[in-house]
């Protein structure tokens, strides 16, 4: 699982990539400008900080294992 990351920013989009591939795998439109994000340490949440100061969980595991189901905000 070490061979993704995720990135966000400015855009409100929030890109898994795939080192190895090093190509984005899948990505999530958002309603806020991304200012934090982390994987949890069993890769299966994405925790992302927004600027107006909420923040969301998603659920990343069918992402990274399949690399074609969309995350889940749970």
């Amino acid at each position: 699982m070490d061979e993704f990351f995720a990135s966000g920013c400015f855009d409100k989009i929030i890109r898994i990539w795939d080192i190895n591939e090093t190509k984005v795998v899948d990505w999530v439109q958002t309603n806020d400008l991304i200012t934090a994000l982390t994987f949890s340490p069993d890769k299966n949440h994405l925790l992302v900080g927004f600027f107006k100061g909420t923040i969301k969980i998603y659920l990343t595991n069918q992402v990274l294992s399949e690399h074609k189901e969309k995350f889940f905000l749970i």
